[in-house]
């Protein structure tokens, strides 16, 4: 996607993960959490953390998984997720999801 520097407002969407366009991956979304809480942490730029927790909230209400009888925390994972026999979770979407939400609390999460 391309943003306007001087606005923020989205100039164009270049065509998602391989499927149409406005199309994301969860792992990539993650990813990106991540990276903009080293950059709040860094500089303690407001506009850096509101976009993380924007981002934070949307895969809460749009992905997470909120039943106790599964393993996974994130659903539709996989790049084919407009395929229904292909959407599966993928383990390091969770890591990074979990990772996101460690760094917003100013927690590190030390797994290996």
């Amino acid at each position: 996607m391309e943003f306007d520097p001087d606005t923020g407002e989205m100039v164009r969407d270049y065509g998602g993960q391989g499927y149409e366009e406005g199309s994301s991956w969860t792992r990539g979304q993650t990813c990106g959490l991540i990276e903009l809480a080293k950059l709040h942490e860094g500089r303690q730029q407001k506009l850096y953390l509101d976009a993380a927790l924007k981002l934070l909230r949307a895969l809460a209400d749009h992905r997470l998984n909120w039943d106790e009888n599964e393993d996974n925390l994130l659903t539709k994972c996989t790049g084919a997720y407009h395929d229904k026999e292909h959407e599966f979770s993928i383990i390091y979407g969770d890591y990074y999801f979990l990772e996101a939400l460690m760094k917003l609390t100013g927690q590190e999460l030390f797994i290996w």
